[in-house]
């Protein structure tokens, strides 16, 4: 028999329903958790600037949104063919720099509109460490693959992440009083960096995440770097390369996340949803028309009653 430790369930004061606008923003994890919650119908803001790692970056980012700075083609950097925003991630990069500055001016313009509304930012932070580019000092998001001898590469330290994090923090509370923030730390390893110096990195961010939920009553902190690191400490729940959590991991740690913050009614919903998407992807074999047929009915029928509770839940 596999002996293995259990993480103690929890739960969180603040409910998350259907009704709510929840932001997300962060790490690879935390589009992992925002997919998930896609899937269950929640409805997501997806963060402006794509998918970021490190905390001064996040609180340039946000310091940038809620001021709406507006990107110029002369902000742009060209590598392989492509204009890159040092401030985004690379999938958002383009061929054409005046496209460019469109798609990301808008983007900036909608999200800025979604977090004024969001009842929740879930905000997953990943690594201590961040670069500069060295012609201008600028704390760059993303380096998309220039040579790494234009950057300084620095680990923050705990004092300049609790310091850019409050600050960010207070910025967002009084755009939106009402906004709740639930941190976590990614238990993606950064192992590029090294085995110590990623745990030297993440203790970082765990401590910033504890002095945060100290000082903002809307902060709380969801323990997805303890669930992953104490209770799934087994390679079977990484993907090929070690380091990425895979898709039952990330289920293991969803269902702590939605048995915290959902409550009856929202629970009872989402299993109909789940029901819904298991049935839409399965695959009828060696049916008949009729039974197809019937099979079709059964989900609309299904997804009709959803439709009815999400409306009730929006209404409300």
């Amino acid at each position: 028999m596999y002996a293995k430790t259990s993480f103690p369930a929890f739960e969180s004061h603040h409910k998350i329903c259907h009704k709510d606008l929840i932001y997300s923003c962060g790490s690879c994890f935390a589009s992992e958790m925002a997919d998930r919650l896609e899937l269950l119908r929640f409805q997501i803001a997806r963060h402006a600037y794509g998918i970021v790692y490190n905390p001064l970056s996040i609180a340039q980012q946000f310091d940038q949104l809620l001021t709406q700075k507006e990107f110029h083609e002369s902000d742009f950097l060209i590598q392989d063919g492509l204009y890159h925003s040092m401030d985004h991630h690379g999938s958002l990069s383009l061929p054409d720099k005046t496209q460019l500055a469109d798609q990301l001016n808008a983007r900036s313009k909608e999200a800025y509109a979604h977090l004024k509304k969001s009842s929740f930012l879930v905000l997953t932070l990943g690594s201590s460490y961040f670069f500069r580019l060295k012609s201008n000092q600028q704390i760059v998001s993303n380096c998309h693959k220039i040579s790494a001898s234009q950057f300084t590469k620095t680990i923050a330290s705990l004092d300049e992440i609790n310091t850019c994090l409050s600050q960010t923090v207070r910025q967002l509370l009084n755009f939106n009083p009402s906004l709740q923030i639930l941190l976590s730390v990614s238990p993606v390893r950064y192992l590029k960096e090294g085995f110590i110096e990623n745990q030297r990195s993440k203790s970082r961010l765990l401590l910033a995440c504890e002095q945060l939920c100290d000082q903002f009553n809307a902060c709380s902190y969801i323990p997805v770097y303890e669930i992953f690191m104490d209770d799934l400490r087994d390679y079977r729940y990484v993907k090929d390369d070690l380091v990425h959590p895979n898709s039952s991991a990330i289920d293991y740690i969803f269902n702590y996340f939605e048995n915290a913050y959902f409550n009856k009614s929202t629970k009872e919903l989402t299993i109909k949803i789940k029901k819904w998407n298991q049935l839409s992807n399965h695959r009828v074999m060696h049916a008949n028309s009729e039974t197809i047929s019937e099979y079709q009915i059964k989900l609309e029928q299904l997804n009709a009653e959803i439709e009815k509770e999400l409306n009730h839940f929006k209404e409300k």
